[in-house]
């Protein structure tokens, strides 16, 4: 039965329906009639997508359309357009990246699942609490923490979501705060440090195409961390607003506001608020200890480790050594550690495997499109002075990861090219590798669409579009500062 919100959402559904009619054919009418789509029309894809899930919020629905498109760019037809969004899912779902990312969440979220069903996480949170006796301390306590797991971007959403989670409920912090002091620490220092996953990575890249002599990419990479602008005045940003120096405002303001009422974001999920519910109700009747918090913990961090930084080695050893070592000490029964396995490891990760397999399914679509070369093809017949290419690099592949958020893979595309343009034009070839690292650490960070959204997101059951909506207007503050930092230092280098 119709409920009035329902009528009143009749007008503006059929705008939105319409509107998608009119944009499907007019893509029709001026892209050629066969052959490669090029040119401007190429954006179309892109601007729709951002366009869509930033008025409605309706992430899932604006995938599953702008990929219908790309399909429909790339095909010619309206039939052949399912085949190839049925074909894309197929390719993405048998990737071993995608089925890394399953493995890897679903081993660490049974695991965390495990460490609050055992009241585990109640007894780090009171000790946080105890030394954390008000809001902006608690805060300060909140960003501290978040650098301890620099090195791995996945676990550290995993372990500092969940972990940090009732400190900020406790002293009525946002989510969408909270996420953002998990974006904006972690995985940004992770660049800034020669010992993370992101930077042994980009070093391997710079070996692997000859920028960097075999052995050396660390020393290159030292050259560029001095110079990746975005990332330290994220950080630094990020540092002044939990100190109160920066003032709280816009989305983020109102998320406060809320927060103090009580009233905090939801995930996508329908059912992910009554899982979380029900782990925390189990957990409030067990009484753990500091110890039952951190071995888990030390055995995840320390078997990833020993196993050359593999997380998926590292996460399932880790998962049936703590269910073992609960089960021994009657906080947990076998029974209790299978439920923590379905309800916290797989049920409750099916939204964000499913955006995450969009967001993949997107990215690899408008690759195939021909959108990034066009890009890149831009980039590189662009006659313009040697002082503002780095400039120039920075702002376009912003736009690029803010909008299709390749994230590493934008390092294999672009990597290759940058140095040769650099010297072909007589710009920094550090400079430049430089501002593509902060582009991809600016798309990280504010893009909706990144892996690096959804996943603290999921982990602490926020709304991935309130949390963007929050989180965006201090990334362009330090998107700006970045840009002019960019232009100064490409006259002076």
């Amino acid at each position: 039965m119709y409920t009035k919100n329902h009528l009143r959402d009749i007008p503006r559904l059929i705008i939105t329906y319409s509107s998608i009619f009119i944009m499907f054919t007019l893509v029709w009418l001026y892209m050629p009639s066969e052959g490669p789509v090029t040119g401007p029309i190429l954006f179309v894809p892109v601007i729709f997508m951002l366009v869509f899930i930033f008025l409605t919020k309706r992430m899932i629905e604006g995938f599953i359309w702008a990929l219908l498109l790309i399909g429909f760019m790339i095909t010619h037809s309206l039939t052949d357009m399912f085949t190839h969004f049925i074909d894309g899912t197929y390719k993405i779902m048998s990737s071993e990246d995608y089925q890394w990312i399953i493995f890897v969440s679903t081993c660490a979220g049974s695991l965390i699942a495990l460490i609050k069903l055992s009241g585990s996480i109640q007894a780090f949170s009171q000790l946080v609490l105890k030394f954390s006796k008000s809001k902006r301390s608690s805060l300060i306590s909140i960003w501290l923490l978040n650098l301890l797991t620099f090195f791995d971007e996945y676990l550290h959403f995993m372990v500092m979501g969940p972990s940090t989670l009732p400190v900020a409920k406790e002293r009525k912090i946002s989510k969408e705060l909270l996420t953002y002091i998990m974006k904006s620490t972690g995985v940004a220092v992770g660049t800034l440090l020669p010992m993370s996953i992101w930077t042994f990575f980009i070093a391997k890249q710079f070996e692997s195409f000859g920028i960097a002599d075999m052995g050396d990419g660390i020393s290159l990479l030292m050259q560029l961390i001095p110079l990746n602008f975005f990332t330290w005045i994220s950080v630094l940003i990020s540092f002044l607003v939990v100190l109160g120096i920066i003032p709280i405002f816009g989305p983020m303001k109102k998320a406060e506001e809320l927060a103090e009422q009580g009233i905090y974001s939801q995930g996508g999920g329908d059912d992910t608020g009554d899982i979380e519910q029900e782990i925390s109700e189990k957990a409030k009747n067990k009484k753990s200890t500091l110890t039952n918090f951190f071995v888990p913990l030390i055995l995840l961090f320390g078997l990833i480790f020993y196993f050359d930084f593999d997380s998926a080695k590292g996460a399932i050893i880790a998962l049936m050594l703590t269910s073992i070592f609960y089960v021994a000490k009657d906080l947990l029964t076998p029974l209790d550690c299978q439920d923590a396995v379905i309800n916290g490891g797989i049920k409750d990760m099916v939204y964000m495997f499913v955006i995450i397999l969009l967001a993949l399914m997107f990215s690899a679509s408008l690759e195939t499109l021909g959108f990034v070369s066009y890009i890149i093809d831009l980039v590189d017949k662009s006659n313009v002075n040697p002082a503002i290419f780095p400039l120039l690099i920075f702002l376009i592949f912003s736009f690029t990861e803010f909008a299709v958020s390749l994230n590493w893979g934008l390092f294999v595309l672009v990597f290759p090219m940058v140095e040769p343009m650099a010297n072909s034009v007589g710009a920094s070839p550090v400079l430049c590798l430089a501002a593509v690292l902060s582009a991809v650490m600016f798309g990280t960070n504010a893009s909706p669409i990144s892996e690096s959204t959804i996943m603290p997101c999921s982990f602490t059951n926020t709304n991935p579009m309130d949390h963007t909506m929050a989180n965006l207007p201090y990334q362009l503050i330090a998107f700006v500062i970045s840009a002019m930092a960019f232009l100064i230092a490409g006259f002076v280098m």
